[in-house]
C-alpha cells in the first residue's frame, strides 16, 4: 500500500502524527469504558442497597414498619446524645473558677432566704407562744383580732374617749406625762399592747403568704444550687481528668461530707419533729395546748423504722465482695427492686439533703430523724421530695434507680437496686438492726 509522502517521516514508514492521533483515540475509547464501567458498578451497588429496602417495604407489614422506624430514630438519637457528650477535654481553669463562684453566689442568696424564713417563723412562732392560737390558722387569727378590738373598744368606753377606736388611742397616747395620772399611764400601756398586738395580727397573713413564696424561692434556689453543683463537679473532673476510682472515691467524700454536715442540724430536725408530734397529739386531743410550752422530751419517743422498699438483700452492711469491686467501704445494704420501683421514708423526717447527680452522678436523699438518727436512699432515678420538705413515714420520696448508666445511678452500681443507710449519731450502722 502506498503512503503518501506528507504522512511519512521516512519512505515506508508512518509518520509521528498519524501515530499521536491512534494513541489519543485508543485512550480516549479507554476512559469512556472505565467511565461506563464505574458506572455500571454505581448503579449495581444502588440495585443491591435497593433490593432490601424494596423486599422491607413488601415483606414488613406497616405497624411493624412503624415500630422499626422509631426504634431507628431512637438509636440515632441515643448516638446524637452519646456524641455530645464525648469527652472534650480538659476544661480550664477559668471556667472551673466561674463555675465556684456561680456555686458560691446561689449558697449565699439560700442562706439569706433561710435567714429571712427563720425571722418570719420566729415571730408567727413568739404570736403562737403568746395567745395560744395558730396566726397561720385565717379563722382563728380573725376570731383572735375581732376579740382584741371588742376589749380595747371596752377600754376606751371606760375612759369616756369619743370617735373612731384608733382616733381615741391616738388622743391618749399623745397626752403629756405632766397630765397623765398613775391611773392613765396604765390605760395607756393597756391601750397601747392591745394597739400592737391588733397590728402585729393584721400582719400575720402578710407574714404567712411571704413565708409561702420563700420556701417556694428557697426550693428553686435549691434545685439551681444543685444544678450548679453538677457543673462544678463535671468541669473539675474533667480538669483532673482521673480513673473510675477516682469517681467512686469522689461519691464517698462527698456524701462523708453530707452526713456530717447533717449532724449539725439534727437538734434543729429533732425539735422541729418534737413539736410537730405534739401538734399531732393535741388535734387529736390527747393532750392539752399549752401555750409558750412544747414537749421538750414530754411527749413519749421510740424511732420506729420500716422498710423503705421490699425486695431481696444483694449485698450487705460491710460486704467484702463490694470493698473488692469498688475500692470502699459498703456502708448500707442493697435491696434488689425494678429500676423505677417507689422509695418511702423509713420514719418520719426532715429532708436535709435531695442530690439529684443527674445523668451521670450519683442521686441520693438524706432524712434527718429524731433521737440522732438519719438514713440515706442511693442511686434514685427521681425524686417526689425536695430539700426542707418533712415527711411522714411511708411518704413517696422518689424511684429506685441503680441501672448502670442511667439517670443517678453513679459510678456504685451493677444493676438496679436501692443502697439503704442508717446513721446514728454520726456513724453508721447495720441497717438490720434497726428494722422490724
Amino acid at each position: 500500500m502506498h503512503i503518501p509522502q506528507r504522512f511519512t517521516d521516512r519512505p515506508g514508514r508512518p509518520s509521528t502524527t498519524l501515530r499521536a492521533s491512534s494513541a489519543r483515540r485508543v485512550r480516549v475509547s479507554a476512559a469512556a469504558g472505565e467511565r461506563l464501567s464505574a458506572r455500571l458498578a454505581t448503579a449495581g451497588v444502588l440495585l443491591a442497597a435497593l433490593i432490601p429496602l424494596v423486599t422491607f417495604a413488601f415483606i414488613v407489614p406497616p405497624p411493624e414498619r412503624g415500630e422499626m422506624v422509631q426504634a431507628l430514630e431512637k438509636a440515632l438519637e441515643g448516638a446524637a446524645r452519646l456524641y455530645r457528650s464525648r469527652p472534650r477535654g480538659p476544661a480550664s481553669s477559668g471556667t472551673v473558677k466561674s463555675a465556684r463562684a456561680k456555686l458560691l453566689a446561689i449558697g449565699a442568696e439560700k442562706r439569706r432566704v433561710r435567714l429571712k424564713i427563720a425571722s418570719a417563723e420566729t415571730f408567727l412562732q413568739t404570736l403562737r407562744d403568746r395567745l395560744g392560737v395558730d396566726p397561720a390558722n385565717p379563722k382563728e387569727r380573725d376570731a383572735l383580732v375581732e376579740a382584741q378590738k371588742a376589749e380595747l373598744a371596752t377600754v376606751l368606753r371606760t375612759t369616756g374617749a369619743h370617735g373612731s377606736a384608733f382616733d381615741s388611742v391616738g388622743n391618749v397616747l399623745l397626752l403629756s406625762l405632766g397630765e397623765s395620772t398613775e391611773s392613765a399611764l396604765t390605760e395607756k400601756l393597756v391601750l397601747s399592747e392591745r394597739l400592737a398586738l391588733i397590728r402585729k395580727l393584721s400582719d400575720t397573713g402578710r407574714t404567712v403568704t411571704m413565708v409561702s413564696k420563700l420556701r417556694e424561692q428557697l426550693r428553686e434556689l435549691q434545685r439551681e444550687y444543685l444544678a450548679a453543683s453538677d457543673d462544678v463537679d463535671r468541669l473539675e473532673s474533667g480538669a483532673a481528668g482521673g480513673s473510675q476510682e477516682d469517681a467512686i472515691k469522689r461519691v464517698f467524700e462527698e456524701v462523708h461530707q453530707q452526713v456530717i454536715r447533717l449532724q449539725g442540724d439534727l437538734a434543729r430536725i429533732d425539735a422541729r419533729l418534737r413539736m410537730r408530734a405534739e401538734r399531732t397529739l393535741i388535734e387529736k386531743g390527747l393532750r392539752e395546748a399549752r401555750p409558750g410550752q412544747y414537749a421538750d422530751g414530754i411527749v413519749p419517743y421510740a424511732q420506729p423504722f420500716s422498710w423503705p422498699a421490699f425486695g431481696a438483700i444483694t449485698a450487705g452492711y460491710l460486704d467484702e465482695g463490694y470493698k473488692r469491686v469498688f475500692g470502699i467501704p459498703h456502708l448500707g445494704m442493697d435491696i434488689g427492686i425494678g429500676q423505677g420501683s417507689p422509695v418511702v421514708s423509713a420514719a418520719d423526717g426532715v429532708v436535709f439533703l435531695a442530690r439529684d447527680g443527674g445523668d451521670t452522678g450519683y442521686s441520693y436523699a438524706l432524712i434527718g430523724h429524731r433521737g440522732g438518727y438519719a438514713t440515706l436512699y442511693g442511686h434514685l432515678s427521681h425524686f417526689s421530695v425536695s430539700t426542707g420538705e418533712d415527711v411522714r413515714a411511708g411518704q413517696l420520696i422518689g424511684l429506685s434507680g441503680g441501672r448502670p448508666g442511667t439517670h443517678g445511678a453513679g459510678p456504685t452500681t451493677t444493676g438496679p437496686h436501692l443502697h439503704f443507710e442508717v446513721i446514728k449519731n454520726g456513724a453508721n450502722i447495720d441497717p438490720k438492726g434497726a428494722l422490724p
